[in-house]
């Protein structure tokens, strides 16, 4: 009998032992998340990280805006009641927005449908017109959307945002057109 005491000894030892960690690696990440202020480990999805986007830069219209692999310049930022085109005119409140782009990249690659967004300033958010900002484009000799880029190749470009009446106090959205979602992002005041 006494052999199975023992082995009922040992199996209490190991179960206690095992308990033990538990308990050390418990208040170990406790310790762990009030040294660094509370926050999430990085990239564990709680808060800022590794696997997060980087932060928004500033940029400037007429000064060239570096997000990485691509450099965009805004040329021209003008709101308007009326943008003409050979295709025909549209009246309303617009924002007409003329950048040059240039792609850094290593391989040849594909200009993205547009997802630069315009913010006024009581925070609403504007798409791109897609048919204003086409049209536009074509008369100015601004195609841009869906283009094929070399490394190293300089494109113009050009966007219609169609606003409220009572937009004002812009701030354009700007990322890279080729890969937008792994793009640095820029804020530029217009």
């Amino acid at each position: 009998m006494g052999s199975i005491a023992n082995k009922l000894q040992a199996v209490g030892c190991a179960v206690l032992g095992l308990l033990a960690v538990v308990v050390v690696l418990v208040v170990g990440l406790a310790l762990l998340a009030i040294g660094d202020g509370g926050e999430p480990a990085a990239g564990s999805g709680g808060g800022p990280g590794v696997l997060d986007k980087p932060p928004t830069i500033a940029c400037e219209v007429g000064d060239p805006c570096d997000l990485g692999e691509p450099k965009v310049t805004i040329t021209k930022a003008q709101a308007t009641g009326l943008v003409a085109t050979r295709h025909g005119d549209y009246e309303g409140n617009h924002v007409v927005v003329e950048f040059e782009y240039t792609y850094r990249g290593t391989q040849p690659a594909t200009v993205k449908p547009y997802s630069w967004k315009l913010e006024d300033g009581q925070g609403r958010s504007y798409d791109y017109a897609p048919e204003q900002s086409l049209d536009y484009a074509s008369t100015e000799n601004r195609e841009l959307e869906a283009m094929d880029m070399n490394p190293g190749t300089k494109r113009l470009g050009a966007m219609v945002f169609e606003v409220a009446p009572d937009a004002e106090g812009f701030t354009l959205i700007v990322n890279d057109l080729i890969r937008p979602q792994a793009s640095e992002k820029a804020e530029v005041d217009l």
